[in-house]
């Protein structure tokens, strides 16, 4: 029994062995569970945490796609920007190189301008010389032969000379006054006239035939005219130049009109007839010089009217200029409070002085001749004289109290203005528009003494903003006047002109003129007003 009680301790012992080993297998199984449930939630987590990196990475890739389509739709549109920015550069150069041609070709003219008025200037002075000696000359020829030019009937057309008192063909007075309708008329009248004059029996005098046979060939256009009637005055015009009963000069001068009026053949015959005659004799050598005479009589005889008209004028301006200086006269001393200055040294828009030049009728033809080659001058380059006038000195603000660039006390004038017409131009301004305050929005003072002798209320002002700036309102009879006005600057380059649409400026003037920056007039310019 104790044998059967170890077999079964031993058995037990074993069993008991193999439940510890059991045991221990299962405790290494249940813990390399709970290593592989940790190992399942690490992997777990590891997967939610790989599957939000994945969202986090497909957001990612979502933004980045979009930024893609706008960073692509973005270089489209710069590309398509410097497309047209390289376009406009091209357009920009394209136009630099056609200014800069531009430009080379102003200076270019400019210089050819410049070579051409130094030429013209020394055209004019060999003009002037050549002026003087013919007009010597005329006045020579003056003293020696009679320089009448003949004087035309007023019925037939005919040239006749300055002493006979009536017409050698039909006997009108010198004087007459003759209305034959219109232009047809007349051609039809004076044709059948010197037809039927010439036709005369006994026949006229050489001199009186050959006026009626220019004058009727002069209408040998007409359609009126038959061709039989042309042929006959021809065949009168030669047989007058074939007379030998006739002065040789009166022959000639037939011949002459047979070549310059005629036809083709009678051309040639008045050629043929002048050359036999100007081989016999020296009748084509008087006739020549007699026609020369005729001219010249008829250039002096309207030399003489152009000084007489220069004359009239030159006496009415005078005239006008002392009416004017008598009216300033009379202003100067209506004053009471202060005199108004007259300054006949004004360089602009002062009053004339009564002038010390000759009349137009007295003055030498050196002196003519210098002033139409002045003015010529003048009208080809109009620039050369404004830009000899131009300020070139730049206006400091804080020097100078008075900025007005003229003289101040000066009398400026703007009778007769029309609208726009400037008082002040921009030239003459160059010096105050060139001033460190004169810009727009700065305020600026101005006043005149204004005197108007017009019917009418009168605006001055600046030109610029629409409606100009510091505007002056000249009121009727104002004498003497202080005129200021403060306004701001609306335009830098401007003028100072008349404003005003109600027809044009009567006597108005202006004189103690001051401009300045800001808005308080200096004691010296505050009187009442």
């Amino acid at each position: 029994m104790l044998g059967s009680f170890q077999r079964a301790h031993k058995l037990l012992q074993n069993e008991v062995a193999k439940l510890k080993r059991a045991t221990l297998e299962l405790d290494g199984r249940i813990k390399e569970q709970e290593d592989a449930k940790e190992d399942l939630d690490s992997l777990q987590q590891q997967c939610n945490k790989v599957r939000e990196e994945n969202e986090e990475l497909r957001r990612r890739l979502e933004k980045h796609g979009q930024s893609r389509r706008r960073d692509s739709q973005d270089i489209m549109n710069h590309r398509t920007r410097l497309k047209e920015l390289s376009a406009m550069v091209e357009i920009a150069q394209k136009d630099t190189r056609e200014q800069a041609q531009k430009t080379a070709q102003e200076h270019h003219r400019a210089d050819l301008n410049q070579a051409d008025l130094a030429q013209l200037l020394c055209t004019q002075a060999a003009l002037e010389e050549t002026l003087l000696v013919h007009w010597e000359m005329l006045e020579d020829l003056a003293q020696q032969f009679n320089l009448d030019p003949p004087w035309q009937c007023s019925l037939c057309s005919a040239q006749n000379p300055q002493d006979d008192q009536s017409c050698r063909v039909c006997d009108s007075p010198k004087g007459g006054k003759t209305d034959c309708g219109g232009r047809a008329v007349e051609a039809y009248f004076e044709f059948r006239l010197h037809q039927e004059f010439l036709g005369r029996d006994p026949p006229p005098g050489p001199e009186a035939r050959l006026a009626a046979l220019r004058i009727a060939l002069g209408h040998r256009t007409e359609k009126w005219i038959q061709r039989d009637e042309i042929e006959e005055l021809y065949v009168y015009c030669k047989g007058l130049a074939q007379d030998l009963t006739v002065d040789t000069v009166m022959r000639a001068e037939a011949a002459f009109v047979l070549f310059t009026m005629g036809e083709e053949a009678a051309q040639r015959i008045g050629r043929m007839l002048l050359l036999e005659m100007g081989g016999q004799s020296d009748a084509v050598r008087i006739m020549c010089r007699r026609l020369r005479q005729q001219r010249v009589a008829v250039l002096y005889h309207r030399l003489m009217q152009m000084q007489k008209y220069d004359l009239k004028r030159f006496n009415a301006w005078k005239e006008k200029m002392e009416q004017a200086q008598r009216r300033f006269h009379r202003l100067s001393t209506m004053r009471s409070s202060r005199e108004l200055p007259y300054s006949p040294s004004s360089t602009d828009r002062s009053m004339p002085t009564t002038p010390s030049a000759p009349t137009p009728a007295s003055a030498s033809p050196s002196s003519l001749a210098a002033t139409t080659a002045r003015s010529s001058a003048i009208a080809k380059f109009p620039d050369v004289e404004e830009d000899d006038e131009a300020e070139e000195e730049e206006c400091d603000s804080d020097n100078d109290e008075n900025k007005f660039p003229l003289p101040t006390s000066d009398i400026y004038s703007a009778a007769g203005f029309s609208y726009m017409k400037a008082l002040w131009s921009t030239s003459q301004l160059t010096w105050l528009l060139s001033c460190d305050k004169w810009i727009v929005g700065e305020t600026w003072t101005l006043s005149v003494v204004a005197t108007s002798l017009d019917s009418v209320i009168r605006e001055f002002g600046f030109n610029g903003g629409g409606g100009g700036f510091l505007k002056l309102i000249v009121p009727v009879g104002a004498t003497g006047l202080r005129i200021t006005v403060t306004d701001t600057v609306k335009q830098v380059t401007t003028k100072f002109a008349y404003r005003g649409k109600n027809g044009n400026v009567g006597d108005v003037f202006f004189t103690d003129v001051y401009i300045g920056p800001g808005s308080n007039l200096p004691e010296k310019y505050a009187v009442d007003q």
